[in-house]
């Protein structure tokens, strides 16, 4: 049909016209259905852009080419009858699994560059390759931005070290890290960048996103979202930060957890009384603080910790060149990432057959030593492994009162060289005071155990850290209520 001729059908169009006007219009776009919702891809001009059809951007866009064919507006309820109509025609349709930012279809990586030409990152086990037309693969987040075209560039990912406020095995360790963040079938732990004030904390929490999901919510404050809020933050994304952070209550606590390992959250929907809605739960999660915020067991083993060093002044950067600096340089890191993946993804099924030990996020411990070992072959493995251990070079991020805790407990169970200690906490806490007052007065000299519940939360907080010493902490509780502790030395 004409535009002249279907100006002229449309004069003093009724209402079911207008919607069946509306569905022919929604109809001649590419729709892409996937689980959650119908993706429709939206030409203007010499760009493209996928938009969910219950989005207000689609919904504007729909009413435009309307107006500019028919010269008259429909209501909005038409639009969304027509809509509805659409949706419902391609409920029977194969679902695509389209994601944020980065799929996993058939063993290969595809990377979202969310430009004009729809381009992405293709990526298997026997190279790399840039694409255009990525129309299947991918969901736009409402504030994803544009990636740097990557380009080939031997030993690019060591450009970083330039913009990492870190020692040399917490610059290797993060580099492994952010390369794990591209493979969307790894679970990936937080990554907790802690330091004080003027160390480059904030700056390395947005390297990671500007690597791994550029958006234009560069970092949010946790401390003022709501669960809600929170949810939608951790589902709506590949990458969500949250920068300088100074509490984690459980509830969201529970919710991190959950954006690591995956799972749905479900609550109302605004104004009805029985609606629900879901918010999948799987993002990348950065967090920047200056003390540690993390007090529950289950967050603290989904976590790698970063200790920012502090900066010379003399060698500080000021922050736009900083910034500039790093644009430059990113498209060189990014294509130096993608050549590193294709070789993990290459020998990570050998990995995955002779690792012999592994932690509890067992995929991680297997692709991150498969990175390792494409970045470093000769011992790169085995340098990641003993970091792993060590969660990211845990002897900077304890603090001094932390470290003497952990090692008034190890003196405690070295009395009678015990391999296993079972008592009720109150007596474990007169045993560890007799230990720092009596035992070792001079190697415990400034410490400051603190109260009885002190002492329970930072024996629970430090349970990761007394493990890598080999001592395995559980606590329980008898009939009467009484609170106990048992500690086994594991060989």
């Amino acid at each position: 049909m004409s535009k002249k001729s279907s100006k002229a059908s449309a004069e003093k169009s009724s209402g079911s016209q207008r919607v069946s006007n509306l569905i022919e219009i929604i109809r001649g776009l590419r729709l892409v259905p996937n689980d959650t919702s119908l993706i429709a891809i939206l030409p203007y001009g010499d760009r493209k852009e996928r938009q969910s059809v219950d989005s207000s951007k689609f919904r504007e866009y729909i009413l435009a080419e309307y107006h500019s064919l028919y010269e008259e507006c429909p209501s909005d309820r038409e639009i969304a009858n027509a809509i509805t109509i659409v949706k419902v025609e391609w409920e029977k349709m194969p679902k695509l699994p389209m994601t944020y930012r980065v799929n996993y279809i058939d063993n290969a990586i595809y990377y979202d560059l969310f430009d004009n030409n729809l381009s992405y990152v293709e990526i298997t086990d026997a190279g790399w390759e840039v694409r255009k037309n990525g129309t299947d693969y991918f969901i736009s987040g409402s504030a994803a931005k544009k990636q740097a075209t990557p380009a080939p560039c031997a030993n690019g990912i060591d450009l970083l070290d330039t913009y990492l406020n870190l020692s040399d095995d917490a610059t290797f360790f993060f580099k492994i890290c952010a390369i794990c963040c591209f493979h969307p079938e790894i679970i990936v732990p937080i990554l907790y960048f802690q330091g004080e004030k003027g160390t480059g904390k904030s700056a390395m929490l947005q390297i990671l996103g500007e690597l791994v999901d550029p958006s234009l919510i560069q970092k949010s404050n946790l401390d003022s979202l709501s669960e809600r809020d929170m949810g939608l933050s951790l589902s709506k994304s590949f990458l969500t930060s949250f920068d300088n952070v100074s509490r984690i209550s459980r509830s969201q606590s529970d919710l991190l957890c959950q954006a690591v390992t995956g799972g749905m959250s479900p609550y109302r929907k605004l104004y009805t009384n029985d609606e629900i809605i879901t918010y999948d739960l799987q993002c990348r999660v950065g967090i920047s603080a200056i003390h540690d915020c993390i007090r529950a067991d289950d967050l603290e083993q989904r976590i790698v910790k970063f200790h920012a060093k502090p900066i010379n002044e003399r060698k500080r950067m000021d922050e736009v060149n900083f910034w500039k600096s790093f644009a430059k340089d990113k498209p060189f890191i990014l294509g130096d990432i993608f050549e590193l993946l294709s070789i993990a993804l290459k020998i990570y099924p050998l990995i995955r057959k002779k690792l012999k030990r592994r932690h509890r996020l067992a995929s991680f411990t297997e692709f991150g030593y498969a990175v390792a070992s494409a970045m470093q072959p000769d011992g790169g493995g085995e340098r990641f492994m003993s970091l792993l251990d060590d969660n990211a070079d845990i002897e900077q991020v304890l603090s001094e009162q932390d470290k003497l805790f952990v090692q008034a407990i190890e003196g405690v169970m070295s009395l009678d060289e015990a391999t296993h200690y079972e008592n009720d906490a109150k007596a474990l806490y007169d045993t560890v005071d007799m230990y720092v007052s009596e035992y070792d007065a001079e190697a415990f000299d400034g410490f400051v155990l603190g109260d009885y519940l002190a002492f329970i939360k930072k024996l629970r907080r430090l349970r990761p850290a007394l493990e890598r010493k080999l001592l395995v902490v559980a606590f329980s509780r008898t009939k009467d209520n009484t609170s106990y502790v048992t500690i086994e030395k594991v060989a």
